[in-house]
């Protein structure tokens, strides 16, 4: 069985930061963040993709 994890942030670059580690992206076969347009650094973080 194929799995996405898919989260959506809106503003929450200090909750991202301090769950970043524990969030089961390894366990998914597919993963997406898709922001909101955020006005804080929500999309700065997500530079990673």
């Amino acid at each position: 069985m194929k799995s996405t994890l898919v989260i959506l942030p809106y503003n929450e670059v200090d909750g991202l930061q301090a769950l970043y580690e524990k969030i089961p992206v390894k366990s998914a076969n597919e993963f997406f963040a898709r922001d909101g347009s955020s006005t804080d650094v929500t999309l700065e973080f997500y530079g990673k993709e």
